[in-house]
């Protein structure tokens, strides 16, 4: 919307197409589809960053089997059940999550 040409996103390794099309929608000059898209994606923004960065991003990549484990190097810490549990209720909500 200020004339960047792209995004450097943490929620793109969850949402990359919804970024694409903020990103694209950008550029055909459709603020609003924009700002629409964003507005949604709003409450996992939020629970991406409950804790440190990228404590939450690898364990919503690992619940969705993107990758093996959500195991992180030291001094990170794998995320507790209690963020584990905020992260997949928004990630149902987004409709990228089935819990079984």
């Amino acid at each position: 919307k200020c004339g960047g040409v792209g995004v450097i996103s943490v929620a793109s390794h969850i949402v990359g197409p919804q970024m694409g099309e903020i990103v694209a929608a950008v550029q055909a000059g459709d603020t609003d589809r924009a700002e629409a898209i964003d507005a949604q994606l709003r409450d996992l923004y939020a629970a991406l960053f409950v804790t440190a960065n990228p404590i939450l991003t690898k364990a919503a990549l690992h619940m969705l089997g993107v990758i093996p484990s959500a195991a992180l190097r030291l001094p990170l810490v794998e995320a507790t059940p209690g963020q584990r549990d905020i992260l997949a209720t928004v990630l149902e909500h987004q409709g990228i999550l089935t819990r079984q």
